[in-house]
């Protein structure tokens, strides 16, 4: 299983919003705002090794690529709670986005709360459709019988998720005034319930060509530490990121002692820069490495994997990725 960019570039537009675009935001007369976001990421090819707790190097120079372009449109309500400084500007966004990749079209929405400037709670949902395109798989089913990946009919079933997520941010900048002193740090935790339509609990299923996918409650944390600089380099820093199933059940069948681990905890670590490119774009460039369960068998498709002995934790450099932000 991959951690999805799509997480990551979350937790960086969350840093962004606190940082790149403040000063534009307080400038801003409008309340509406429009802006797209476009990832792409490259991944090498690392085989998958048996054993326990290891590191895997890289088997090639290409596994795949995946890409994707937002669009967001956003409405700013001023909530101020109060006269004083830390609260007089407290606000309410609502976001709607449409989010676009070769094989999956998903509309979205959101919730976020900023009572103080350090601080927001947010919440969403959204709702996909997939399609399977040569051998891109954007939405399957395991199918026990034969072991294999079932093609599912996006008029049949449906992607869908709806969360509540909680972030902490604090620039250092705020305390000690200077072009040179701004060390940004945010923590972001996340309760997310991901499922598909039409299938029962306990099965395996695949979204936008991430396999070993089932419907249940999952947490997500996501740890950012930056240094701000007065350049057109903006920003560099490093990256956590973490997430698992709450309940190992949600896999059924599959997840039991000794054998496929369902609350596995899966880790992402990205050192990241960010480069301004005027004051409408900017643009974050990752590189990460990633852990992902280790098994006692040899194997070469990730999809076997809930029929595997799970061992240990096998870490692999994962991927290098672009995240550009256009605002209009």
């Amino acid at each position: 299983m991959r951690i999805k960019i799509l997480a990551l570039v979350m937790a960086l537009s969350a840093l962004g919003k606190f940082c790149a675009f403040a000063e534009a935001e307080e400038s801003q007369n409008s309340p509406l705002s429009f802006y797209t976001v476009t990832d792409f990421a490259y991944y090498p090819e690392t085989d998958y090794k048996s054993g326990g707790t290891h590191f895997s190097g890289v088997d090639g120079i290409y596994d795949k690529i995946e890409c994707r372009i937002t669009g967001f449109a956003e409405y700013k309500i001023p909530t101020p709670l109060g006269e004083h400084w830390l609260v007089k500007n407290s606000n309410i966004v609502l976001c709607g986005g449409l989010e676009l990749t070769p094989v999956s079209l998903r509309p979205m929405m959101s919730l976020r709360f900023t009572p103080v400037p350090f601080a927001a709670l947010s919440t969403g949902s959204s709702v996909g459709i997939a399609w399977n395109q040569g051998d891109l798989n954007g939405m399957k089913k395991l199918d026990d019988s034969s072991m294999e990946l079932k093609s599912l009919s996006f008029t049949e079933h449906v992607y869908y998720d709806f969360w509540g997520k909680g972030t902490l941010m604090f620039d250092t900048g705020e305390i000690i005034k200077g072009d040179w002193t701004h060390i940004v740090l945010l923590a972001e935790f996340q309760l997310i319930y991901k499922g598909l339509s039409g299938i029962s609990d306990g099965t395996v299923w695949t979204w936008q060509t991430e396999n070993n996918l089932a419907n249940g409650w999952q947490y997500e944390l996501s740890c950012i530490v930056g240094y701000q600089m007065p350049l057109a380099l903006r920003m560099a820093g490093v990256m956590a990121n973490c997430h698992a199933h709450l309940d190992s059940d949600d896999y059924g069948k599959y997840s039991s002692p000794g054998k496929y681990d369902g609350d596995f905890v899966y880790s992402n670590i990205s050192g990241f820069f960010e480069i301004d490119f005027g004051k409408k774009d900017f643009a974050y460039f990752l590189v990460g490495f990633s852990s992902r369960q280790s098994f006692r068998e040899d194997h070469d498709d990730s999809e076997l994997e809930p029929y595997l002995t799970s061992c240990g934790t096998e870490w692999f450099f994962n991927r290098i990725a672009v995240s550009w932000t256009h605002r209009f």
